[in-house]
């Protein structure tokens, strides 16, 4: 089961925008440059104890990787359960899971190659702030 099963989304939208300055992608930190497009996610939010709002930032890249990772999840185990800051953990879960291989181009972009003479992984912070639930549209 799902950890962030009891949150329950009020609402929640969805923009492409462009960007007026820069901004900080939470899943891959790179900068989103000016006049760069990028995913502008809004919601309300509430659990068992608390309602609240959030408001993030994703490059289309890591919304691409997004996208892929989800289709992954839903065709082998017919759900899906992603929280914000944790695209690169769920990537590399469901590698340790059987669900990509290491030669797979997601595995690669984010840990880098199994080649000795590879393209090297991102470089992500450890902890990213603000991790919440984001639910697919249904």
């Amino acid at each position: 089961m799902c950890e962030c099963e009891d949150i329950r989304v009020i609402a929640q939208e969805e923009r492409k925008r462009t960007a007026r300055k820069e901004h900080t992608c939470l899943e891959c930190e790179k900068t989103i440059p000016v006049g760069a497009e990028y995913l502008d996610i809004r919601g309300v939010y509430e659990n068992t104890s608390d309602t609240y709002a959030l408001t993030t930032k994703m490059c289309l890249g890591c919304d691409e990787d997004w996208q892929k990772l989800t289709e992954i999840q839903y065709d082998h185990r017919g759900e899906t359960c992603l929280c914000f800051g944790t695209l690169e953990e769920a990537i590399g879960e469901a590698c340790n899971d059987g669900l990509l291989e290491d030669d797979d181009p997601l595995v690669i972009k984010w840990f880098g190659s199994p080649e000795p003479d590879g393209p090297e992984p991102l470089a992500i912070a450890p902890e990213l702030p603000g991790q919440l639930h984001l639910f697919p549209d249904s």
